[in-house]
């Protein structure tokens, strides 16, 4: 079961965005550390903002994943690109590092795809990778 996981994503470019999701036995809650300056002003005046996790059920899509066989490193020599960062930990686990550039594992997009259900506002959907099929 997840406990907690850190991730954030971006570009020199455009700018990185990060969150922070805990899990609790009876709820969940995350919180935007930084986000893209292009859209943070839809979320109003920013400063750490916290969102509980309203659909809970998602929570346990997490081992589907299969994030625990995924390398520790995905890198493709490019220079500029999307540059990414996943920190968790899973109940009765170690902390786990997991980093890439321009280069993503085995089910990313659907990865995304839960992070995109999680928390809305953080529109994580724009950073599935086209070419994984």
């Amino acid at each position: 079961m997840l406990k907690f996981l850190r991730f954030n994503i971006g570009d020199f470019f455009n700018g990185y965005e990060e969150v922070r999701l805990q899990i609790y036995k009876q709820s969940a809650k995350y919180e935007i550390t930084f986000m893209n300056l292009s859209r943070m002003e839809a979320l109003g005046r920013y400063e750490k903002k916290r969102f509980l996790v309203k659909d809970m059920g998602r929570l346990s899509e997490w081992d589907s994943l299969n994030v625990n066989i995924w390398r520790d490193k995905y890198v493709d020599p490019i220079c500029d690109g999307i540059e990414w960062e996943l920190t968790y930990r899973e109940d009765g686990k170690k902390k786990r590092f997991i980093h890439g550039s321009n280069s993503y594992p085995p089910q990313w997009n659907q990865f995304i795809m839960w992070l995109d259900a999680l928390m809305p506002e953080m529109q994580f959907a724009n950073y599935i990778d086209n070419a994984i099929k």
